[in-house]
């Protein structure tokens, strides 16, 4: 019998969120997204996360974005809708919404803004599984904002409905912890400078920002791990590292979408208030991609 980690096992982009010359979302741009990753060998999609603007965007517009990528995926990859918002019902209007669309997945960060008490957290994933029977992944985003203990999402793993967990953070003892303590759960990788160690602590696969730019080296890399081409898969582990941080000179997202657009793909700007990167450091991150022989 096929388990959840078989289905979802891989490498996903966290999807960047394209726009049109007038700063909404571009339903053109999200098709050519999809095809072009899927022929790049994504397994899937991750829309409407934190990569993808999510909390600049409205709920009309996050519909939008699910209904789109499905359409485009076409049943070729698994797509993952983030629904997480300072609501718990309008989370789980969206999880309802990403079901009716034919999503395969959904996810969510824990309370945002209030604070992330054992209670609420709790009462906020019943919400959200109550509306919908799709499989849901806890979003640890342990890099940012207020850091959920790990004794509080031990609890919230072993809830039917829930599948498993997408954990960005860098902390990989921790992240092991989870899956020690919940084997029957799945972890996908959220740090894409961590793609491969975290691949050698136990995750079935990785969910990442630089995964929209550069799809087919965390697909090679998830590959040589497979294979147990560790010599390999480190090399390309640490290109990608040097991506990041060239990317990062941008100080938003508007660094991927740069890098992406030199790859052929235009994905509009950021929304407020995320900053636009300026004329100089664009020509820099574009110069540095070159000279690592990425563009």
């Amino acid at each position: 019998m096929a388990r959840p980690h078989d289905r979802f096992a891989g490498v996903y982009c966290a999807m960047l969120t394209p726009y049109n010359k007038s700063g909404n979302v571009c339903k053109k741009t999200i098709d050519k997204l999809v095809n072009w990753h899927i022929e790049k060998g994504l397994r899937g999609f991750y829309v409407c996360g934190s990569t993808g603007e999510h909390i600049l965007l409205t709920t009309a517009e996050r519909k939008v974005i699910a209904e789109r990528t499905v359409k485009a995926a076409a049943g070729r990859a698994n797509v993952i809708v983030h629904v997480g918002t300072p609501s718990s019902e309008e989370s789980a209007e969206l999880a309802r919404h990403a079901e009716k669309v034919g999503a395969d997945a959904i996810s969510s960060l824990p309370p945002i803004f209030f604070p992330g008490t054992p209670e609420a957290i709790n009462l906020h994933y019943d919400t959200i599984l109550k509306k919908t029977g799709l499989p849901l992944l806890i979003y640890n985003y342990a890099v940012r904002g207020e850091v959920v203990p790990a004794a509080q999402f031990i609890p919230i793993l072993a809830k039917k409905g829930v599948a498993g967990m997408k954990y960005t953070g860098y902390n990989l003892y921790e992240m092991q912890g989870y899956i020690e303590e919940a084997p029957d759960r799945f972890i996908l990788s959220g740090a894409d400078e961590m793609s491969l160690p975290a691949l050698t602590m136990g995750v079935i696969g990785s969910i990442g920002s630089t995964q929209n730019v550069f799809p087919e080296i965390f697909v090679k890399i998830y590959e040589c791990h497979r294979e147990e081409d560790l010599r390999r898969a480190e090399k390309l582990q640490r290109k990608v590292n040097q991506a990041v941080r060239i990317m990062k000179l941008s100080k938003s997202i508007s660094g991927w979408k740069l890098a992406l657009r030199a790859r052929g793909i235009d994905t509009g700007g950021v929304r407020p208030p995320l900053t636009p990167t300026d004329a100089k450091t664009e020509k820099k991150i574009l110069r540095e991609l070159e000279k690592i022989g990425l563009l």
